[in-house]
């Protein structure tokens, strides 16, 4: 399967590839929590992955929405590199109200995303982006809270997707982005 990634070349998708890591039974035991973060930690290798997305990603956003938590270490940049803004999408209880809440299922427990709406207006053309999509449940609810704000969504970004899983299959009628597919 061609990964996206392979528009950096084959040695920088190796270089990026390398600085991944599985972490076992975390968040709990069972799970193997694909880590992005070794990566972002080499200023080569983030800027690779920011620079895959950018090649990839539709031109005309208004804004770059994250989800929690390293959805916004890559959100923010991608906005900054993009001059574009950035909305994140948080956990329950982390932002000032007004807010739009959504809470959904994990493949380990449940959660709450929320967003404060009166940053987007009607119509504001947005790109998600997140480390990894697995079962698909924050996915689902990040597009939940973007469709009640009746934006346009212009797609999502996934650094890695766990192909297995097949979530990406709900996000069929959007662009959609997977650096690096993963298949078990």
């Amino acid at each position: 399967m061609k990964n996206q990634l392979d528009i950096l070349g084959q040695n920088n998708a190796q270089y990026v590839l390398s600085r991944f890591s599985d972490i076992p039974d975390f968040p709990k035991k069972g799970i193997i929590f694909k880590d992005i973060m070794g990566a972002i930690a080499d200023p080569k290798a983030f800027n690779l992955i920011l620079d895959a997305f950018i090649k990839s990603m539709p031109s005309d956003i208004d804004y770059i929405v994250g989800i929690e938590a390293r959805g916004f270490i890559l959100g923010a940049a991608l906005a900054q590199k993009l001059n574009i803004g950035f909305i994140p999408l948080r956990k329950a209880g982390k932002l000032p109200p007004p807010v739009k809440s959504v809470t959904y299922s994990l493949e380990y427990g449940e959660d709450t995303l929320e967003i404060q709406n009166e940053r987007l207006k009607t119509g504001d053309k947005v790109f998600v982006i997140d480390d990894v999509i697995a079962t698909g449940g924050t996915i689902e609810a990040a597009k939940q809270l973007l469709l009640d704000c009746k934006v346009d969504i212009k797609g999502f970004g996934f650094v890695i997707e766990l192909a297995d899983f097949g979530a990406t299959a709900a996000l069929q009628n959007y662009k959609v982005i997977s650096l690096y597919k993963v298949l078990d």
